[in-house]
This record gives C-alpha cells, structure tokens and sequence, in this order.
C-alpha cells in the first residue's frame, strides 16, 4: 500500500481513470515512490522544529524600502483627503461609496472562502 502526501491510499485512488485505473500524475507518483526517489513521511520528526534565521542586509533593505513606501503612500492619502475636504458629495454619492466597500469585502471574503473550502475538500490538487 503506498500512502501519498496527505495520507491517502495512491494505489488505489480513483482520478481521470486513464491506463490501470489511474491518472497519469498518479502513476508517476507510484513509479517515484517505487524507485525510492521520492521520501515518505512515515512518523513526523522528534525534532524541535529550526529556529528561522535572521534577516540579511538585503532582508533589511527590502523591509526599509517597502516601508518607505508604505510611508509615502500613508502621507498621499492624507493629503488627499484634507485637499477634497470642501467637496460636497452627495446621498447618492455617499450610497455607492459604502456599495463600493461592502461589495470590496464580499468578493476578498468569497474569495477567501474558495480558497480554504477548496484546500479542505482536496479541489487544489
């Protein structure tokens, strides 16, 4: 019986039934892990897990610029929304504002909700 990465049976895992009853991915894997290229993971480690490393120069750069530029982009909105301070807007204007930004967190939550309903039910193979 051959176990694959998330605990399942791949000898006998029913996909796109193709030659022998499997999926050509499948039956690569089968061959991999006959020959021995590939490593099982039977138990997991005793191991305490590795501490990550420390950031390198490059690290500190990147971290500075990017905070630079979350900077910049901070003292452009206040600077924009003070300069549109005396623009009216109206009821309408307002309504399709908050549509605007209720309708924004639907679609970030949806798409949110894709994703881990697709990791939980074995869709992103």
């Amino acid at each position: 019986m051959l176990w694959g990465f998330c605990g399942k049976d791949v000898s006998k895992a029913r996909s796109p039934v193709t030659r022998k009853g499997r999926s050509f991915p499948q039956q690569r894997l089968v061959q991999r892990l006959r020959s021995g290229k590939v490593r099982v993971m039977s138990e997991p480690d005793d191991k305490p897990p590795v501490k990550s490393t420390p950031l390198g120069v490059a690290g500190w750069i990147a971290l500075v610029v990017l905070v630079g530029f979350l900077g910049v982009s901070i003292l452009y909105a206040i600077h924009a929304w003070t300069a549109l301070s005396n623009v009216p807007m109206s009821g309408m204007g307002w309504f399709f504002l908050a549509l605007g930004v209720i309708v924004t967190f639907a679609v970030g939550a949806g798409l949110m909700f894709l994703v881990f309903y697709s990791s939980r039910h074995d869709y992103d193979r």
